[in-house]
C-alpha cells in the first residue's frame, strides 16, 4: 500500500510541476502580448531576421499583421514573403 501511495505522490507532484510550468509560459505570453499592444508606428526593428530569437520575430509578424504561429523558419519566410509583396516597406526605416 504504500509504494502505491507513493508513486500516487509521485504523479501530483508530477502533475503539478506542468500546471506550473504552463502557467509560468501563460505568463510570459500574456507579459508579451502586453508589450506587442504597445508597440506603434515608431517601433523600430534593425538587424537580420535570421539572428533574431524567435519571440523577436513575433513582434514584427505582429506589427505586419501577420500570423503569429509557426516555428522560427516559417516566421522568416511569412515575413520575407510580405516584404516581397509590398516593396515599399523596403524603404520604411521602421524595417
Amino acid at each position: 500500500m504504500e509504494l502505491a501511495e507513493k508513486q500516487h505522490n509521485e504523479r501530483e507532484a508530477e502533475v503539478q510541476k506542468k500546471n506550473e510550468a504552463q502557467a509560468a509560459r501563460n505568463a510570459k505570453d500574456a507579459e508579451r502580448q502586453e508589450i506587442r499592444r504597445k508597440m506603434g508606428p515608431d517601433t523600430v526593428f534593425t538587424g537580420s531576421l535570421n539572428l533574431k530569437l524567435k519571440d523577436d520575430l513575433k513582434d514584427i509578424a505582429f506589427v505586419l499583421g501577420l500570423s503569429l504561429e509557426g516555428n522560427k523558419d516559417e516566421l522568416i519566410l511569412s515575413i520575407k514573403s510580405h516584404f516581397g509583396s509590398h516593396p515599399n516597406l523596403s524603404e520604411d526605416p521602421q524595417y
